[in-house]
C-alpha cells in the first residue's frame, strides 16, 4: 500500500512540475508575441523618411533618362534598396553581381565608383564597372 501511495505522490509532483513548466513556457511565448506586436504597431506611428510619392519625385530624372536612352535594364546595387526606384524608372531589374548584368548600368543610393550617368536627388545611375 505504501508503494502505491509513493507512486501516486511522485506522479502528482511530476504533473505539477510539468504544469508549472508549461505555464512558464506559455507566459514567455505570450510575452514574446506581445513585444513583437508592440514593436510593429509602434513602427506604424513613426514618420516615414521615404514614401512612394517622394520616391517618384527622386526617380523622375532617372525615369526621363531611361526613356530618352532606351535603357531596358538597370542593375540594383544594393539588391533590396534599389529595386523600387528601378521599377519606378520603367526599366527591368537585375542583380548587380549577376553575370548576365555585366556591362549594365547600376542604380544605387551610394556614390558611384564609375561615371555617373544620371542623378536624382537620392539615387543615381552609375556606368557599369
Amino acid at each position: 500500500m505504501w508503494a502505491a501511495r509513493a507512486l501516486l505522490e511522485r506522479v502528482a509532483v511530476r504533473g505539477a512540475v510539468r504544469g508549472a513548466s508549461a505555464g512558464v513556457l506559455v507566459a514567455l511565448l505570450s510575452a514574446s508575441l506581445a513585444w513583437s506586436v508592440t514593436g510593429h504597431v509602434q513602427q506604424t506611428t513613426l514618420p516615414r523618411s521615404e514614401t512612394l510619392a517622394t520616391q517618384r519625385v527622386d526617380v523622375g530624372p532617372i525615369r526621363d533618362w531611361v526613356q530618352l536612352t532606351g535603357t531596358e535594364w538597370l542593375a540594383a546595387n544594393p539588391w533590396g534598396a534599389a529595386i523600387a526606384p528601378i521599377v519606378l524608372s520603367g526599366a527591368h531589374v537585375g542583380l548587380f553581381d549577376a553575370p548576365a548584368m555585366a556591362g549594365t548600368p547600376q542604380l544605387t543610393g551610394k556614390s558611384c565608383d564609375t561615371q555617373t550617368l544620371v542623378e536624382g536627388s537620392r539615387y543615381r545611375v552609375c556606368a557599369a564597372p
